[in-house]
């Protein structure tokens, strides 16, 4: 479980040990009270490995499923500011997530992002039981998964060298940004905890190709190279996508939708991500949605960027035609806001617009 990263790391591990042996994983979202039961059902005796994940917008939730998955190994991969309407607070999604922890076998590892913000509230938490750590930074000698080097590409895909208890291995990483490469330790952790080789997870890592969706990689439509990363948003997984729109190059244009289910503060969360486009120097940002206007206001928070507000994809759609052709645009928002749908519309546009030569 985690705020962002989930479906990514539950990917890269069923990547990994089918390497191993026959696994089962969760398909698409199915990662709620009802989901993993279902998933559960799926189980038969030929899988070696069950890579099940666990998704939560209120308190108690991640220990109803938890208990009935019985972890072998359990990680929760980050804590961010996700279903704050459900959760009320940032350090409820803490106490939520870490129900996980609560409910591993009697010899099970819990799997911790030790660059996290409550990772020490993890693992005080986890006293008595048995750990591995992951890391992002090279200095950090508690981590068993530690990265040593990064590399990202000029297309945003990424190789790396990693420390795996001691032993170095490098991948070559298909998918987009850096955040990637934390979710590719995470998974790293979890397979060195079932027994996977590293061979199998320089192998499995490397034949990965992006979920739909999910930082798509890099696609042509007419004169735009789109990154579609429609299928969901919090402000966690907002700025990862950010961060990587900023590395590329090329003109960079941000294309939004609502962030749901953030509570009181909807606003200035909002308004957040909209100045930090602009700190990381994002070109241009579009917005549609009922707080396109907070995107805006944050964009323009310190200077007169260009940003535009529409009323709706097809209208988006045209405004980008008409402006930015050219550039590279990263497209983001909540399932609620089907930002898919304005890549839909650049797409008709650009056949049309074949069509008519």
């Amino acid at each position: 479980t985690g705020s962002c990263g989930k479906t990514s790391v539950k990917e890269m591990t069923a990547a990994i040990l089918k390497e191993e042996g026959e696994v089962l994983a969760t398909q698409g979202n199915f990662n709620n009270d009802i989901g993993v039961p279902l998933t559960l059902c799926r189980v038969r005796e030929e899988h070696r490995f069950a890579v099940i994940e666990m998704g939560a917008n209120h308190v108690g939730e991640i220990d109803y499923v938890s208990n009935l998955v019985r972890p072998d190994v359990a990680l929760v991969n980050n804590v961010g500011p996700a279903h704050l309407e459900g959760f009320g607070s940032i350090e409820n999604v803490a106490r939520a997530k870490g129900e996980i922890y609560k409910n591993l076998a009697q010899a099970g590892v819990a799997v911790v992002n030790l660059d996290d913000a409550y990772a020490e509230y993890f693992l005080k938490q986890l006293e008595g039981k048995a750990c591995l750590g992951f890391s992002m930074l090279s200095t950090n000698s508690d981590a068993d998964i530690v990265l040593a080097h990064c590399d990202i590409e000029n297309d945003g895909s990424c190789s790396f060298s990693v420390s795996v208890c001691g032993e170095q291995l490098t991948v070559k990483l298909g998918l987009l940004g850096k955040h990637n490469v934390s979710n590719a330790l995470a998974a790293m952790a979890l397979s060195k905890a079932v027994g996977a080789s590293t061979q199998s997870m320089v192998k499995g890592l490397s034949a990965l190709t992006p979920v739909k969706g999910r930082l798509c990689a890099v696609k042509d439509i007419r004169s735009f190279h789109v990154i579609d990363d429609s299928y969901n948003a919090n402000p966690a997984s907002m700025r990862s996508a950010i961060d990587l729109l900023a590395s590329l190059e090329n003109k960079t244009v941000l294309v939004l939708g609502d962030m749901a289910e953030l509570g009181s503060d909807v606003e200035s969360e909002h308004a957040g991500i909209g100045q930090y486009a602009a700190q990381m120097g994002v070109s241009a940002l579009y917005a549609l949605g009922r707080y396109a206007d907070e995107y805006k206001r944050g964009f323009q928070s310190d200077g007169d960027r260009l940003a535009y507000v529409a009323n709706d994809y097809d209208q988006l759609a045209e405004m980008l035609m008409e402006h930015d052709q050219g550039s590279t645009l990263l497209v983001k928002g909540s399932r609620s806001a089907a930002m898919e749908n304005v890549i839909h519309c650049l797409t008709k546009l650009e056949n049309t617009k074949e069509g008519s030569h």
